[in-house]
């Protein structure tokens, strides 16, 4: 996961948070889930198979239901109604989510970037907009056009599209990328996000969701996608703006997950998740915990999304 947070520009998240305060990244390597989690990747131009694959792997079903809970993101880019659009993003971009292999995705609206690796290739009827820069669909920077929307842009608004080195740059901004194509700074020069990933990686994550956690007692909340012991398994990273925060903060953590309640449900922690281990990593509390048979993967962020106190508070 490290590496794909270091393909995304450090001036798209400053931007970013500028404009919007609440970042959102969002990693996934498609390949590394689909072996995890027991499937077999068919090949892109077997449509049916290819969205019984995506469909498996991003709406698994709780053990209970028959599944195995183990669920990850489905992909913020390209942009879909319905994964059966994707031979429509693919005439019109060069390729689909099932070409896609890794994805890195920076969302705070209006602001949207993302890298993605693969067998990705630019359809060769876009725009030009010269210095390595192309552009599906026409108009100005981030503007909607609601009498035109088209296949992986639903609001009409352009993209713009770059290449290089086996991967694929898209965002609504020209200048982010650019950034991308001349190099630079990246997420991984932000010390509270690189160290949220790291974590997250230390624990076998193949997806990874991180967020600034502005309303929070610490400054980023990552949460990642693993497997322990056969199980479907969360793993939930505190980043504390320093050592002696993460860990004054670790009892009262671990009393949370082994011993807590969900406000929200009106049920302990423990219907939801069994605690596999909590430690502190430098300025890290880490978190790991299988979901129970009635639950999936995605339960964690939907918590955080809910401002659920165990994601937000000490």
């Amino acid at each position: 996961m490290s590496d794909l947070l270091g393909q995304i520009p450090l001036a798209s998240f400053d931007r970013a948070v500028a404009e919007s305060g609440q970042v959102q990244i969002d990693l996934n390597d498609y390949d590394a889930a689909s072996a995890l989690a027991g499937l077999d990747r068919p090949d892109a131009s077997d449509i049916e198979a290819s969205l019984a694959w995506a469909r498996d792997l991003t709406f698994m079903d709780p053990v209970d239901a028959g599944g195995t809970g183990f669920v990850i993101n489905p992909p913020l880019f390209p942009e879909v109604r319905t994964l059966e659009d994707s031979p429509e993003v693919a005439a019109a971009f060069g390729f689909s989510f099932f070409d896609i292999n890794r994805s890195a995705v920076l969302l705070a609206p209006p602001q949207l970037f993302a890298v993605v690796e693969g067998d990705v290739a630019l359809a060769s009827d876009l725009s030009d907009l010269g210095d390595g820069v192309f552009s599906a669909g026409e108009g100005d920077d981030f503007v909607s056009d609601l009498s035109g929307p088209a296949a992986g842009r639903p609001l009409g608004r352009p993209l713009r599209l770059a290449s290089n080195d086996g991967k694929v740059v898209a965002s609504r901004s020209t200048p982010a990328v650019e950034e991308w194509l001349a190099g630079g700074p990246s997420m991984l020069d932000e010390p509270s996000f690189a160290a949220g990933v790291e974590a997250l990686d230390s624990a076998g994550s193949v997806s990874a969701y991180l967020a600034n956690a502005r309303a929070s007692d610490f400054e980023v909340l990552g949460i990642g996608v693993t497997m322990v012991d056969g199980q479907a398994a969360n793993a939930i990273a505190y980043v504390f703006a320093d050592d002696a925060s993460a860990a004054a903060a670790l009892p009262s953590l671990e009393a949370n997950w082994r011993d807590g309640e969900l406000v929200g449900f009106e049920t302990p922690v423990s219907d939801f998740f069994t605690v596999r281990s909590v430690e502190q990593r430098g300025a890290v509390v880490l978190v790991v915990a299988t979901v129970t048979d009635d639950n999936t993967t995605r339960r964690a962020i939907e918590l955080f999304l809910r401002q659920e106190p165990l994601m937000t508070t000490v």
